[in-house]
């Protein structure tokens, strides 16, 4: 497997997704969950790009949902990986909520992935390291080791 760097934009996501009816609960307004699986569907595609395997979700943390999602509105998720160990991969992904009368944009919800990538075999296997490409990227990054050292440390208890 190469493990030259590979540039954070090289493996970004985005996808876009419109609001029908049966993604609605009894609020009218967007499933929590149907949110997450769009989101995790956006997130396994930047860490499958990044690693060139397969890859498994592992944890979504600091999830926020900001405001919700009506019927007929557009969804467009993006994803983009700011943090690698030897096998797992952490990234954000956002979701932007677009009125297409209006053209009015807010972001919807935010939540950090964490995906391991996978052999034939579902064992665990290197990834290679990403390269920061801009200051969101670093901070991001800088963020996210922080909380990587902080559940090894939980772990090593």
């Amino acid at each position: 497997m190469n493990m030259t760097p590979v540039k954070a934009s090289a493996s970004e996501a985005i996808l876009t997704h419109i609001i029908r009816s049966e993604d609605l609960n009894m609020h009218g307004s967007l499933f929590g969950g149907k949110m997450l699986s769009l989101m995790d569907n956006c997130a396994a595609i930047t860490a499958m790009r990044h690693s060139k395997r397969g890859c498994v979700t592992v944890s979504i943390s600091d999830v926020s949902f900001l405001a919700p999602v009506r019927m007929g509105n557009i969804v467009t998720l993006r994803s983009r990986l700011h943090f690698t160990a030897r096998s797992s991969m952490e990234l954000l992904c956002t979701a932007v909520r677009e009125d297409h009368v209006s053209g009015d944009l807010k972001e919807v919800c935010r939540a950090y992935f964490t995906f391991v990538a996978i052999d034939s075999d579902n064992q665990s296997v290197p990834v290679p390291p990403v390269e920061l490409e801009t200051a969101e990227d670093r901070a991001l990054n800088a963020e996210a080791k922080a909380r990587y050292d902080a559940r090894r440390q939980a772990k090593a208890r």
